[in-house]
Order: structure tokens, then sequence, then C-alpha cells
């Protein structure tokens, strides 16, 4: 029997089911492979002949013997010459001979007849592309074309021994140039992943025995190729096996159909036993069906009792395998056992035991009261030795970060142009790189903290672009040649940028000016420095200047050169070991053995082989040139070898600049090399870490499929151009910097975002101002319920019809100088300024009463501040600065009521909203103070001016959550521009305090202590870098003693005693516990009268006093109301003892003394009902957990597993409640699900509580319950394992109606629903249909996708569109590699997923709902298209499929019983037609006139012409004749190299050699070099006539140059003498200046005199020997 790896590959090649592996199997095991295929089909021959009738079975032996015969050649690596030689002797009449030539894809079939042998050959395997573009099968004729020759020339034994030769040789030899070959970097390769020319054979061999004998018409069969071409990341594709189509033909030309039903039967058979998946063995019943029906009344009786005994036998195995994975899935009813209940109520609480214990035991450590007063403050930057700020400033704690940015945004504004003037004369690359460095760390930082800030975005921005200026003006000086190319940022750029202030505006109109200058200044002729190299790129530019890059060249291309010597000799040293081995098998015949029966068997261990095996294993690699052909990626790659860091650094941020700031999202697509990583110029790579470099678009050669290549190879195609394609490339990014082709825009950093509710519709109206009023007028039906149509109407045409943002900066206009710019001329108008004002000031003045109004209050400051800042009419200047004191004021008295309220009240949502809003009160009143710093200190010069700054900024201190990510987004922005502008008024501020003694700050801290008074009036500055903080004492008195007051000027934080007065510190409040109990509550608090606790809230909770300190590290929270006292239990500590749910949504309160935890509803976590769930824990005894009669089961308990054991399919266990009552009833909640079931009376867990027993529930259908949720896929055994999972606190489920009468499952009627149950029908499909449905679940899931109810409707859901893609991702996913080429396909299969549950129609389906819905997108206007799915490859590919798998579906479901249509002809290359082609008419030619042997013919009249024509001839003298021991060294013959040799064979041979001569000519005169015969025709008259072979030996020299003369040349041999003799030399004198001279000049005349009087004989010495 076969090995079950062994019978895969059979199943794989023979049946071809749809699953195919994706990549060649290994050598040695399709070898192995191979043997046991033709094994099994021998030994089923024989079976076969047995029983046939009594008029076949003489035809069957013959194909017995042809196979056994096939079994013996095929054992060997490569064709024996004695195995051939065997067996071509053994050839008796009737005998068929089969075997494959497989280096040259080509099989040959060997008839004995009564007077002849017949050849007939035919190509194995079709070429990929022609494989790839049928759309069915390939209609191929078998065998391509027939030769017969007499009896006595087959039998004559120097025939067989040159014809064994040769087929030894051709079934090794990988011959390149029967190859097909590709293009790649312009050098030519073998495509070794496709299949050779089987020109050789089918040509040459063919050609060369039909001069021995005549062609004949042979009986062609027609056959239907299905092949496939399957490629994963690996050397070589699957392709179908040769080895099984050679033996169809060979076994169809004489008997075959019925057979191969048999054949089949039997591999069928053997999958069974061999544990084959199910699927392939119902591929294989599907496939003998097929055939049967196909034969009809002619299939004979035996095989078809086989067939259907087989079949039957396998859907017998199958069904009860389909059985055993359905009583597998039924879930068997647990009987519960009513003892263990009771002692299953006392829980386990494993993981919160200790945490108990550890409160409550008697010695229980109290918290312990921790100091949060610790001044370590760091100043924001610290800078270099040459003035720049240490880019590690940027890498501190989130909370100073803002600060951070703020202080770098500020040192960049003052005084980044005074470094970079100093600088000027000293300027170095180094420079460069750091401030490059800085920017780019300044941009990442800032984005973290800015995102979704529109205005600090556009501070952001124009830090970035004056460090980019900087950088910009150091590279020019540093590189001139830079100037001329532009930096590519578009001159509307900076036009969407939000300022608020002129200052702002006035640095965006120096940077805007100064990238107007550039653009000017640059050629625009010369391409970008972001495209792809060019002859005008700046990098190509850059080397034709630089001396270093050129000298670089050089030096790469010496050592290239040097390299290349290295790989020739390398290939010179392989060659040798390649013929060595070689020499050595050809020597020795294949050791064989005899099997118990007699029969002649290769051996397993065979010398030979082993040889030819590693003769095989030789290779070499191929010598890649490291630099690209094309001149301008030649320079352009050596510059980026060494390339400037100046100019990288430029070009990293210039980069960053427009695609990150200026584009959403990038083109992305991963390289296929790198420069830095290739080895051949790794060693030259000056390497850096930058962003942009060059990456290339193809592979190297040497890390591609055609690295290495197999001996017999030529020198010359060892030597290939570079081929990769170098562009820029985005390593961050990920994408080809060159097709990143949008205009850089900023618009999308400067929207902002609108929150969810009833304006997130008009996100487009806040967008752009490109929209018109009367869209949003036509809109109007999408607005929401929550607002008015007026509303909607008024917000969406705010910035209709191109009505800018008051800060946006708009277009620069005609006028260079205008900061203002056309957006903002308006404010040059004194009257409108006033008038608006006055505006203003009304409005104010309308809503000061009303704290309600905060919007409009703050719109009021933003426009009143926008006016201060641009207009230049002193009236109106002093108006608004009277509006900024009014609304300071009116906030104030906002503040202060808001607060009032807030220490008032007691509800939660009230509490946080008040909070809100004090907060956004607090920062508009600082905000008043956020005027230009010519004028800040008009604004804060009083000590009422000061107490309202600091009195805010204690308000938001004391108002700000401790994550700040609980805001709202408005107030997130809000508090960032707050923060930024305290610190832009620290030094401000605290002059103010420390010299100026202005006593603001003491009023201010009085309004919020109204027990403060201190001992003097000055505040005193602590010491650097702690000087934010001021600090003063309190007055002592007799009943207190003085304590001292801290105050952070920056953040506002007020410390007594270095506690904050009134409020939590920010380590507490920064707590998941506090959070979690009170969200961003900011309570008031003092110091606490609890031992052990630090803090106690100023007012109770719901009654009671809230205490708060630390044990241990963590925060601990009791409560006390009378004598009781409870601890809050954090919910970690509860995890796994407990139910998910009540963990999450309780909050838990150990009482200390009752030692009882009260599991309260978290939105009543502060009221003690009667009602809830109570545990009482013992220490020493069971702890239970009640909630009146109801009692919980242990979660680890034996109860608890029984109950899930049903329940599981439905829900986790730490979902599922379970309880007893104190009367016994068991009952499940699922709270997630909303589903409770009971126990019955027979202790069956197998009812929902709605449902119950009696008539009703016997007249309904069953109901299906299925959660929603994501779905996960699992192999489980013979089948599937689906596990739907999810994370919601609520989880939807799907009811489906058990239709008895219509057989299927019925949903609620939701699209969802029905999409649903299609996708898990699909998912669950077996090979057999459903007992219940009558189909398989890819039936069922197939006909629902095609029901009308899915294509009509409204648009779906995102949800649904979802689900539809994750039902067409079912479809196994096809495309092209490579994209250029259509010869190979990549198929994604799903892994868990049987092969028959992919259907190919999946996406089709799905696609047409799509479509079809579509078409009624015309109804929904607000809902648009449906987006196209993600398609799954290239339609051809899935077309290609779905005909290919269509024999193996029934009609209704995609199958094709009949049609051809789509059958491509393939004329294989095995046609010879009615002629021969050129170099197979050459052959016939030469062969023919070998075999005439004729002692007169037409020779070559100009023999001496020719050889001198032909240069250099070599070979003369030399023992060896030639390199003729491999075919491609033949074909590939140069008679300049190989005349000399080949006279010698010819002159030496006699008639008996002719059948070697025949060969070895045939061969070279198919060659591509021979193009005309006559030069071989006159070498093979030396070996016809007498007279010539009676010529002597060639001359003793080893190649003459006869194009230059019989004769020596008197001139050249003078030529020679004198460029190699001994130069003149003067000997040393005692003379010296003229008389010196004069001495040399007369010693050189003599010495040349000489030297002339020498030559003469000299030559005529050289001549005469």
């Amino acid at each position: 029997m076969t090995s079950r790896e062994y019978l895969l590959y059979i199943i794989h090649h023979v049946i071809l089911p749809p699953k195919l592996p994706l990549e060649a199997e290994d050598t040695e095991f399709s070898s192995g492979a191979e043997q046991a295929l033709l094994k099994l089909v021998l030994e089923q021959v024989r079976i076969y002949r047995q029983q046939c009738s009594s008029e076949l079975p003489q035809s069957w032996t013959a194909i017995a013997n042809m196979l056994l015969a096939w079994v013996s050649l095929d054992s060997s690596v490569n064709l024996s010459k004695d195995v051939l030689l065997s067996h071509f002797t053994n050839l008796r009449l009737g005998d068929v001979l089969a075997f494959r030539v497989k280096a040259q894809n080509a099989a040959i079939i060997m008839r004995r007849k009564s007077s002849q042998v017949t050849f007939e050959c035919f190509e194995t395997s079709p070429q990929t592309s022609a494989v790839m573009s049928c759309q069915a099968s390939l209609a191929c004729s078998f065998p391509g074309h027939g030769v017969a020759i007499n009896n006595s020339i087959f039998e004559d034994h120097r025939f067989q021994h040159e014809l064994t030769m040769i087929l030894e040789k051709l079934d090794a030899e990988i011959v390149d140039n029967m190859m097909p070959v590709t293009l790649k970097a312009n050098s030519t390769v073998i495509e070794t992943r496709d299949t050779a020319h089987p020109g050789l054979i089918t040509e040459m061999l063919m050609a060369l025995l039909s001069s021995l004998g005549e062609s004949i018409k042979v009986r062609r069969i027609k056959k239907r190729l299905r092949d496939d071409v399957l490629w994963d990341n690996c050397l070589q594709p699957w392709r179908r096996s040769p080895l099984w189509l050679s033996m169809r033909v060979a076994i169809q030309t004489t008997l075959y159909k019925n057979f191969m039903i048999f054949l089949i039967a039997e591999i069928s058979s053997q999958a069974s036993r061999s544990c084959i998946p199910e699927d392939d063995r119902f591929l294989i019943n599907t496939k003998i069906a097929r055939r049967v029906f196909k034969l009809k009344a002619n299939t004979v009786d035996f095989v078809r009792a086989r067939a259907l005994s087989v079949c039957e036998a396998t859907s017998k195995d199958i069904a009860r395998v389909w059985e055993t994975i359905q009583q597998e899935a039924v879930v068997t009813p647990s009987t519960i056992d009513d003892s263990v209940i009771e002692q299953d109520t006392a829980l386990s609480l494993q993981m919160s035991r200790s945490y108990l214990n550890s409160i409550l035991a008697a010695d229980a450590v109290e918290p312990e009261i921790i100091p949060t007063f610790n001044l370590q403050c760091k100043p924001w930057i610290t800078e270099y030795q040459n003035g720049l700020p240490d880019v590690s400033c940027f890498n501190t704690t989130e909370d100073d970060l803002l600060f951070v940015l703020a202080e770098f945004e500020a040192w960049v504004s003052r005084s980044l142009g005074a470094w970079s003037a100093q600088k000027a004369e000293s300027l170095s690359e180094s420079d460069c790189v750091e401030v490059a460095a800085l920017t780019r760390e300044y941009q990442n930082r800032a984005m973290l903290v800015y995102n979704n800030v529109p205005e600090q975005l556009s501070i952001m921005v124009l830090t970035i672009m004056e460090l980019w200026r900087t950088l910009d003006t150091m590279v020019i000086t540093l590189l001139p040649l830079l100037g001329q190319f532009s930096p590519e940022i578009p001159s509307t750029f900076f036009d969407p940028l939000l300022f608020s202030k002129l200052e702002e505006m006035q640095r965006l109109r120096e940077i805007e000016k100064y990238v107007e200058n550039r653009l000017y200044s640059a050629d625009q002729q010369k391409p970008s420095v972001f495209s792809d190299p060019c002859q005008k790129s700046f990098t190509v530019a850059f080397y034709n200047l630089s001396n270093k890059h050129q000298d670089l060249r050089k030096v790469i291309e010496d050592d290239a050169l040097v390299k290349k010597a290295e790989k020739k000799r390398e290939w010179e040293e392989k060659t040798r070991q390649f013929q060595a081995l070689g020499e050595k098998a050809s020597g020795l015949t294949c050791s064989v053995t005899y099997d118990r029966d007699g029969q002649r068997q290769h051996a397993a261990q065979c010398e030979k082989c082993e040889l030819e095996r590693a003769r095989k294993e030789v290779v070499i690699g191929q010598y890649e040139w490291p630099l690209p052909t094309d001149e301008a990626q030649y320079k352009s790659t050596i510059f980026e070898l060494r390339c400037p860091r100046c100019y990288s650094a430029w070009r990293d941020i210039t980069w960053m600049i427009l695609q990150d700031l200026g584009r959403a999202t990038a083109v992305q697509c991963a390289p296929l090399a790198m420069l830095f990583n290739y080895a051949g110029l790794e060693p030259y790579a000056e390497k850096r870490s930058s962003r942009l470099g060059f990456a290339s678009t193809t592979k190297s050669f040497l890390v591609s499929h055609y690295k290495a290549m197999q001996f017999p190879v030529s020198l010359k195609s060892l030597y290939v151009n570079n081929a990769l394609q170098y562009k820029l490339h985005d390593r961050q990014g990920q994408s080809w910097v060159a097709n990143e082709v949008d205009v850089p825009s900023l618009q999308s950093k400067c929207i902002t975002r609108l929150p969810s509710g009833p304006y997130a519709n008009l996100q487009y109206a806040v967008d752009s101002t490109d929209h018109e009023q009367n869209k949003v007028i036509a809109d109007q039906e999408s607005c929401s319920r929550d607002i008015s149509i007026h509303e909607y109407i008024a917000f969406g045409s705010l910035r209709a019809e191109g009505e800018r943002a008051a800060w946006q900066v708009g277009s620069a206009g005609s006028v260079v100088d205008d900061v203002l710019r056309p957006s903002h001329n308006i404010f040059r108008d004194p009257d409108f300024c006033q008038e608006l004002l006055k505006i203003v000031g009304d409005v104010l003045e309308t809503i000061s009463a009303n704290w309600n109004s905060d919007y409009i209050l703050l719109t009021l400051v933003i426009i009143t501040l926008r006016t201060l800042s641009l207009t230049r009419d002193n009236k109106a200047r002093r108006t608004a600065f009277v509006i900024l004191q009014r609304a300071r004021l009116v906030a104030q008295k906002w503040a202060t009521d808001l607060r009032q309220l807030l220490h008032e009240s007691s509800d939660d949502y009230r509490v946080s909203k008040l909070q809100h809003r004090l907060l956004k009160v607090a920062m508009i009143c600082r905000m008043t103070f956020d005027v230009d710093s010519k004028s800040i200190l008009l604004e804060i010069m009083t000590e009422d001016d000061l107490a309202c700054w600091v009195y805010s900024s204690l308000l938001v201190q004391e108002n700000t959550p401790g994550n700040i990510a609980l805001l709202p987004p408005e107030l997130h922005r809000l508090l960032i521009r707050d923060q930024k502008l305290s610190h832009q008024l620290c030094q401000i501020v605290h002059q103010l305090i420390t010299v100026e003694n202005n006593r603001g700050l003491s009023q201010a801290v009085l309004r919020v202590w109204s027990r403060f008074q201190a001992s003097s009036r000055l505040w005193i500055s602590l010491d650097i870098p702690n000087d934010r903080w001021v600090t003063i004492n309190t007055a002592a008195a007799s009943d207190k003693s003085s304590q001292r007051v801290f105050y952070n000027i920056l953040e506002g934080d007020l410390l007594v005693d270095g506690k904050p007065l009134g409020i939590l510190p920010k380590n507490y409040t920064q707590t998941k516990l506090y959070q979690n109990m009170f969200g961003s509550r900011i309570l008031r608090v003092f110091s606490a009268d609890m031992k052990g606790m630090v803090y106690m809230s100023a007012q109770t909770e719901h009654g009671y006093h809230v205490y708060f300190g630390m044990r241990n590290g963590e925060m601990v929270i009791r409560a006390k109301m009378g004598a009781q006292v409870l601890e809050y239990m954090p919910q970690e500590v509860l995890a796994g003892d407990f139910p998910t749910i009540l963990i999450e949504d309780y909050a838990h309160w150990l009482d200390i003394r009752t030692r009882e935890v009260e599991f309260r509803p978290f939105n009543q976590r502060w009221t003690s009902l009667a009602g809830n769930w109570r545990l009482h824990y013992g220490q020493r005894s069971s702890s239970v957990l009640r909630q009146g009669d109801q009692r919980l089961i242990d979660i680890r308990s034996d109860t608890c597993k029984a109950v899930m054991d049903i329940l599981k399919p439905l829900e986790k266990v730490e979902f599922v409640h379970i309880t007893v009552s104190d009367a016994g009833r068991l009952e499940a909640k699922l709270p997630r699900l909303d589903l409770k079931f009971f126990l019955n009376q027979g202790r069956d867990m197998d009812r929902l509580v709605l449902c119950g027993r009696g008539d009703l529930s016997s007249q309904l259908d069953r109901t299906v319950i299925i959660p929603y949720g994501t779905i996960t896929v699992n192999k489980s055994k013979a089948h599937v394992r689906i596990t739907i999972g999810g994370i919601a606190r609520n989880i939807r489920i799907f009811q489906y109606r058990y239709d008895s009468m219509l057989k299927r499952l019925c949903e609620e009627g939701d699209i969802l629903s029905k999409l649903y149950k299609t996708y898990l029908h699909a998912l669950t499909s077996y090979i057999l249909p459903d007992p219940f449905t009558g189909r398989t679940g890819t039936e069922e899931a197939l006909t629902t996708l095609r029901e009308e109810a899915l294509k009509s409707g409204r648009p779906p859901e995102p949800q649904t569109l979802d689900l539809l893609q994750q039902i067409a991702n079912l479809t196994p996913g096809r495309d092209i590699y490579p994209k250029h080429l259509r010869v190979m396909q990549q198929v994604q299969w799903h892994p868990e997923l049987s092969q028959l549950s992919q259907h190919d129609n999946f996406i089709t389906y799905v696609q047409d709902i799509v479509t079809s819905r579509n078409r009624f997108s015309i109804f929904y206007p607000n809902f648009g298209k449906l987006p196209f799915l993600a398609s799954r490859g290239d339609h051809l590919l899935l077309e290609r499929a779905r005909n290919r798998v269509s024999t193996y579906r029934s009609a209704e479901y995609g199958g094709n019983t009949t049609s051809h249509t789509k059958d491509t002809i393939y004329e294989g290359r095995e046609r010879i037609g009615t002629s021969f082609s050129e170099r197979a008419r050459k052959v016939y030619e030469l062969a023919s006139l070998v075999k005439q042997w004729p002692s007169r013919l037409e020779v070559s009249s100009t023999l001496m012409t020719e050889l001198e024509n032909l240069g250099t001839v070599s070979g003369f003298g030399s023992k060896e004749l030639g390199d003729f021991s491999s075919v491609s060294s033949l074909l590939h013959i140069q008679l300049s190299d190989s005349w000399a040799p080949l006279f010698d064979i010819c002159r030496n041979s006699s008639r008996k050699a002719k059948y070697k001569l025949m060969f070895l000519f045939s061969i070279i005169a198919f060659g591509q070099s021979i193009v005309c015969l006559t030069p071989l025709i006159t070498l093979l008259a030396f070996a016809f006539v007498p007279d010539l072979r009676a010529v002597k030996g060639l001359p003793a020299h080893r190649s003459f140059t006869l194009s230059k003369g019989y004769s020596p040349d008197r001139a050249e041999i003078r030529q020679v003498i004198e460029g190699n003799m001994k130069q003149f030399q003067a000997p040393p004198t005692a003379l010296s200046g003229k008389a010196a001279a004069r001495q040399r000049r007369k010693q050189k005349v003599a010495f040349m005199n000489e030297v002339m009087s020498q030559i003469g004989p000299l030559i005529d010495m050289y001549i005469e020997c």
C-alpha cells in the first residue's frame, strides 16, 4: 500500500482537487512519489488485466511490461544508458517502451513492430503562460510526431550506443538554449520557473531519426489538460506531474478510459485506509462518478462494480464521520447532583480572600500618611554648547510636555534667528543635522498634544517652518546647488492656518516671503528633488560636480572587476568539478538488485546515481554588476551612498512637512530591496538613520530565483546587469515618494471635528467654504430632531460661499507686505471696528446675568481679542480693552456663582456639568488677558487684575480632572490654550508678585481661603529651578500656628503645608480607584479626622463622609455614616471570584465591623438597599453571596461546571450568574444576552423561562438562539469549531425559527440576521447535506444570497457591509505573480475551512447584492453608494477557478458537466507539421549526409579564406578533442575554437563511427551558431573521402591568426621589440649645468645608434627560427 504522504501527492496530481500545494514538492520526495505512482498504476494494470475479457489481456500485458520497464528506467536519478540498452535489446514484437526525458520536458514512446521500431514524442508540461491564460482546459493532441526506422538499424549496437548516450545526457542536462528566457535589467536570464522547450527531442532527435527512416502518421488522441502554476514565496511553483501526463498518453494510445476509473477507484480505496481528509475522498468519488457518467454503457461491468463498491464504501465512511460530528455537537443535558448544590454555594474566593483577611485582621495595618509635597521642578529646556536646545528635552512626563513645547516655541520665536546669525561664519553639517533632529522630535511630540486642536497645530506649523527656513538657509550655504531646485512647498500651503494674533501672522508672512523667493529663484526646468532619478536631478548634478563621488565610482568599479574575475575563477573550478563528476559517472553503471519475484530493480545505494545527484548540486551564483545600467540611476546611487548629511537632513524635514502635515494618507507600498541592505554596495555606504532613501521596486539577482544556476552554464550567462531600479522611498510611511502626487494642503489640520450629536452631519460645512447655502437648505431633511431647521441652516451657512473662520489667515493676496491679507483688510476700517465692538458690548451687557451663555461669552472674547490684535485705530483698541475688562468681571461673577452652586450640589450628573462649566468660565476669564506682548502689561498692572488672574488660575486648577482625556473636546482645546497662556505670562506674573509687590495674589487666595492672613506683604520666590513657586507664611495667633503657603504661578496649585487647599492631590485623583468612583469630579476636602486617613470630603456624599488615604502605595477610600465604616474594594481584587458583571457594574463596600461586602449597583453606590447582593464573609467559615432568597453558586464548583457544559455554546462562564433559591430552584441568568434558564423537574437544563412546557410549547417549532459577535473558526478533527466572541456588555442575539415544513431556519427579517445566518451556514458546511435542510451549509448560504430580498432596500449599515465582506472572503483570493506577467498565481485559502466550503460564487453573489442595492441609492441620498468590497484578486483567475471547480459542483450551485466552450487549443511545442523547422531541417540534411557516407560531395572551395575570417583559430596541437562533454557546449560551439578538434575527430573516423558523427554533428547543426552547413560538411569530408582522411596531423602550435598572413611581419616584430626594449638611463657624472646636459644628449644618441644596429639582426634571427 502506498504511504500516506505519497498518496496525497498522487491525489494532488491525479485527481487535481481545487486546493493544491502552493510550491513544488522537494525533488527527492517527488522522485519517490512518482515511483510510487508508477508502481500503483503497474499494480492496477496487472489486476485489471486479470479481470478483463479474453481479447484484451495481450494489450494489457504490453502495458504492464511497458510500466515495468518504466519503473526500472525511472528508478535512477537520470536515465541510465546501460538500462536503456538493456531494454532496447529486450524489445520484442508488440512491446512498448515509454520514458521521459525529464530535462527536455519530453516523453518518448517506442513500439516494436514486425519490421520497424516507431518513435513517438510529445511535450509533457505546457508553458506557464498557456496554462494560466486558459479559462478551463488546454485542448491538446498526442503524440506530436512519429518516426519509424528499420529493425536492422535499430538493432545496430553502435546506433543504440549513441542513442542511449545522447538520451542519458539530454535527460540530465538543462540546456539553456532550450529554456525560456526573460529580460531582467536588460540581461537575458533563464526562466527556471517555466518549462523547457522539447525541441532537442521533438525536433533534433526526430529529424535525425527521420534521416534513418521515415516520418509516419501517428494515431493521435485528444486530451483536455488541466494544469496549474501555483506559487507562494517559494523557489519553484507547483505544477502538475509531467510523469502522469506521460503515463496517460502512453496508456491511452493503447487502452485507457475504463482503466482510469479502475485506477481512481483504487486511489479512493487507499485514501480511506490512509485517513486522507474527507473532502479529498469526496472529490475522488466525484471524479469516479463523473467518468462513469461520461462512459455510460461503455463502462466495463467489473469496472462499474469496482467503482460502485468503492464509492459506496467511501460514502458510508464519510457518512459515519458526519454522524459522529453531529453526535459530538449534541449537548447531552447534564443531571445535576442535588446533594452538592448546597455546598457549592460556599464561595472559594481564591483571588480576594487574602485581601479581605488583611483588612479584617485584628492587627491590620491602617492606611499610612504619605507626604505629598516634594518640589522637584526641572528646567523645561537645557542647551547644547552650540546654543541649540537639547533634543532630549522632549523626553519628559506627559504633564510637563505641553510646557516644554510652549518653551521651545518661545525659543524658536525669540532666539532661533540670533543663533542662526551667530553660526553663519562657522557653519557645519552637524548644525544642520541637529536642527533637523530638533524639528523632527518637536513635530512628533507636538502632534501627540495638539491632535485635533487646529489653532495649536497652526502654531506647530509656524514653528516648524521657522526651523525649516533656518535649515534651508544653512544647507544652501553649504550646498549652493540646492538653491536651483524648488523646495516643492506650494505658495498657498499656509492659507488654511489659524492665528489669533497679529504677531503670529507677521511671522507667517516672513516665512511665506522666504518660500516665495525660493520658488522664484529655483530653475523651473529642473525636476523636483523628490522625483525619480533623471539626468537633471539634483543628485546627478551634484555628482557631476563632486570629485569625491566620482572617485567612489572608480573604487566601486575597480572592486567589481576584481570580483568579476573571482567569479570567473570560481566558474572554471566548478566546471572542472562538474565535468569530473560526469566522467566518473559515465564510466559506471547503475547498481541493480532483484526482488523476491526475480524482477530486476534499481538498488537503493547506487554510486552512479550518487554522482549524478552530486553533479546536479554543483551550482554557481550569478555575478551582478553592483551599479545600475542607467547613467542617471548610476550617478544617483553613488550620491546616495555618500549623501551629504546636511542634504539628507533637509530632504527628510522638507518631506515631513509636505507628507505628514500636508497629506492625510500615504499610498503605502513596501520596497523589494533597500540600497543600504544591498550586499554589492553595502561596504561603500555611509549609513545614516534618514527617513528618505533609495529603495528598489525590483529584486536583485542575488536574492531572486535566478541567483543559483546549475551546470553546465556558460560564463557569459553568469554576468548580469544590476536588476535594482532605485527610487526615493519613505521608510517611515512605507511609500514611494514620487507616487505621492496629491497637492500638499494643511486644510485637514486646520478644521475642527464636530462631536457626535445634532451637528455631526454638518461636518462638511466646517471642513471647507466651497459649499453653497442652497446645499444646506436642500439637505435639511438630514436635520437632527434635537435642533430646529433654522439652527441647522444657520450653522451650515456660517462658512458657505467662501466665508473664512475668524482666525484663518487666508490667501496672501497681491500686496507683498500685507500682513492682514484680503480676508482681514476690513479691520483697517476704524468705523467697522468700532461698530463691531459696539455690538459686542451690547451683547455682553445682555448676557451678563446668565451664566448659561458661556458659549456666547467665549465668542465675544475671541472677537474682541481678534479686533484688538488687528486694528490700528487707537479708539477701537481702547474700546476693546474696556470690553475685555467687562467680560472679565462677568466671568468672575459667573465663576463665583457656579462655585457656590457646585459646593451645594450632590447629584453626580449635575456636579459634573457644573464643574465643566466652571472650568470653562474660569478659562474664558483668563483668556481676556491673551493680548499681544506689547499690551499685556496694560492688562495686568493693577492688584485687581492680578487677583482676577490668580483667582481664575485657582479655579482652573481646582476643576481640572486628573485625567484630562475625560474632558469634552472643546474644553480640552481651551485647556491647552489656557496652559500655554499661563506659560506665556508666567514671567510677568512672577515679576509682579516678587518684585513689584503686587498684592493681587494675596487677595485671590483670600477669596478661596477665607481664613488666610499673611504674615507679611511679600511673597518670596523659591530658588531655580523651583522659581515658578512662591511662598509666604500665614500669621500665627493664639489659637492657631503659622502655616506655610505655596503658590505655583504656572499651574495654579495652592498648597498649605504641602497639601492642596481644599482638593485632593493629583496622585490621588489620577488613580483608577478614584476615577472609577468619582470620574472627573473634583471634591473639596480637608484634613481627615479618621485614624490613618489623610483627607476627608468637605461635604457628605448621600450622608456619607468620604475619607482618602494610602496603603502600601495604593489609594484607600472609606465612607462613614454614624458608627458604620465602609471600605471601597478595588474591582481587580474580586476578578476571578465572581461573574464579571457583578464586578464591573457594582460598587463593593466592605463593612469593617460586620465583615459583610455589599454589592451596590454602581449608579446607586451610595445607597444601601435590602435587595442588594451581600457577601457574608467568613474567615474560618464558609462565605456566601446572597440576594434575597437567592444564593450564588461558586464559579469553580461542580454545579457550575455541569451547568456550563450546556450553556458554554451561548456564553462564557464569567458572564453567567448561577443561583439557587432557598426552595432549591436552580437558575442560570445570561445578562449580556438577556436570557434566563431554569432547572426543570427532570433536573435537565433545557428550557427557557419564557417558553414553558405544555400545549403551547408542543405547537411551536423550536427556536435557535445565536449570539452576534466576532466569529473565529478553528479546525476540530474532521470539521470546524465556531467560536463567537464579543466584549460588549449587551450582546445582540438573533432568534431563528426552526421551520420543519420549509426545512430551514427563518430569521426575524432584517438583512443583518439573514447574512449572519448565511455566514454561519457557510462556515459550518460539511461535504454531506445537513439532515435538517437537506443541503450543505455552502448550498444553503448560496441559496440565501440569491434571494431578491437581499438585493433591494436602503443601503446597509457598516456592520452589514463588514459581514458581506467576510462572506465574500470565503472565496479563495487569487492574484497574478508577477503582476506584469500572467505565468503564476498566488492563492489564499482559509486555512481552517474545507476546500469545498470556499465556494467561488460567494464573491460573485455578494457583488451582485452590492451592485443591486446601489441602484436604489438614488432614493437614499444621504447614504451614498456602497463602497466596493475588497477584491479577491484577478477576475480572470476567479472566473478560471469557477470553471475548473464546476466539475465538482452540482448544477444548481455552479456545476457544469458538459460545456467545453472555454477550453483553449494548445499547439504543443513538439509540433513539426508538414515540414521541418529550419534548425530541424539542418539536422535532417546533415544526418542524411552522414548516413549516405558519400565519397564525393560539395565542400567549401574557399576553406582558407573561411579560416582566415574566423580570426584566431585555436585547438591545434592539443591532445584533448575539445569540450564536447555537454549538449550545451555543442549548441554554443564556435568553429574558431573547435575547428581543429572537429577536424581531428573527422580525420580519425571511419564509416563504423558514422552514428557517432551523426549525433555529434546533428547537435552542432541544431545550435544557433551554425547558420550555414558548408563548414560542417567540409569537415565531414575529411571522414568521408579517403584521400582527405589521409592528411597528416595538424601543426603543433595551439593557435593561429591566419588573417595576418602566413609569414612573420618585420614591421610588426620591430614594433614589439621597440615597445619592450630597455630605456636609456644616463650614468652618474661630475658635470653640472649645460655641460652635463650636453653629455647626456651625446650618450643617448650613442645608445640609440647601438640599439638600432642590434634590432635588424635580431629580427632576422627570429624569422629564421
